[in-house]
């Protein structure tokens, strides 16, 4: 995450989310153990690139999560369950790829397509918005 300078603003009104571990099995019942977050708001992080070639940018997500919080009382866990939602990535405050998702039991990948024309030099700024389950991200070229 430091390499690549990711931050996210995830909240439900004051309380700020936190990250957290999922165990559920793969398409093949093998069981896939990850850490991620709920996204209620947005990702942002920068993605190295070769210029003109599209880049396709594949999130690992899930139809639930249990995300944390921290308080002066102590942590607390919040249950959270995904539905439909819409995703926007966006390149220099435009949007350059969206995608409406209903993850499916289990893990789930997310594709976007990120077009060549919005990747300029060999590094751009990612800011992924929505409501969603972030576990990992993987770029292709």
């Amino acid at each position: 995450e430091a390499r690549h300078a990711y931050s996210c603003d995830t909240h439900i009104g004051d309380l700020v989310l936190r990250g957290a571990a999922r165990v559920a099995p793969d398409a093949s019942g093998e069981s896939i153990a990850d850490a991620g977050r709920a996204i209620l708001g947005s990702e942002t992080f920068r993605l190295g690139h070769a210029p003109g070639r599209d880049v396709l940018l594949v999130l690992r997500t899930a139809p639930e999560i249990e995300a944390t919080a921290w308080r002066a009382s102590g942590v607390t866990r919040h249950a959270l369950a995904f539905g439909t939602s819409r995703l926007s990535l966006r390149v220099g405050g435009r949007v350059a790829a969206s995608a409406e998702v209903q993850p499916r039991e289990g893990w789930d990948e997310i594709v976007l397509v990120v077009p060549s024309a919005v990747l300029t030099g060999s590094e751009t700024e990612l800011h992924v918005t929505g409501r969603y389950a972030s576990f990992r991200y993987w770029a292709y070229q």
